[in-house]
């Protein structure tokens, strides 16, 4: 939901537990909407493109969790799968985006981050970046081989965005391959 206070829009998610025995499964465990927070606040820390947080609220009753609430400031622009559209992949939109792509990706690499669901629309496209959004499965992980095991997911689901498209496909193939290749 998008809320306007002070001339500033903003978006609410909110975060509900199925039932009683899903919050007594996930007692223990941070809400999606924490999580979305401590991404966004690392995103930043590391300068990766992600809307401001602006609040996270959990409902409680006792220790267990009811309702959780995450606002960020919106973010205007198009996602990178209506950004693109139909272009082809020589334009200046892809171009940028590639460049974009490969500064995240970059970054995600040095850092250890995952994103967990690399879809398109979870990109806003603008003309200086990638905004990363929808942070619930995002997560640091020390490890190096499980960061290459969950990193290797991220770079298949970001593929598979552009499957029909043959022509992008191969150049997105060169672009992950490239990242796979350097040291982190």
């Amino acid at each position: 939901m998008r809320i306007t206070l002070d001339g500033t829009t903003y978006v609410v998610k909110r975060y509900n537990l199925r039932n009683f025995w899903y919050g007594i499964r996930r007692l223990f465990r941070p809400t999606r909407a924490w999580r979305c927070w401590a991404s966004a606040h690392m995103l930043q820390t590391f300068g990766v493109a992600t809307p401001a947080p602006v609040l996270m609220l959990e409902r409680r009753w006792g220790p267990l969790r009811r309702q959780a609430y995450y606002v960020t400031e919106l973010v205007k622009g198009p996602d990178v799968l209506q950004f693109l559209g139909d272009e082809p992949i020589n334009s200046a939109p892809w171009q940028q985006t590639l460049v974009q792509f490969s500064t995240l990706l970059q970054a995600m690499k040095r850092y250890r981050f995952v994103h967990g669901d690399m879809k398109a629309t979870n990109f806003i496209a603008l003309p200086d970046a990638l905004v990363v959004l929808d942070l619930d499965a995002m997560r640091e992980l020390s490890y190096k081989w499980a960061f290459n095991r969950y990193f290797k997911r991220d770079l298949e689901r970001w593929l598979a965005n552009w499957r029909d498209r043959p022509d992008v496909l191969s150049v997105l193939r060169n672009t992950v391959a490239e990242i796979e290749a350097t040291e982190s």
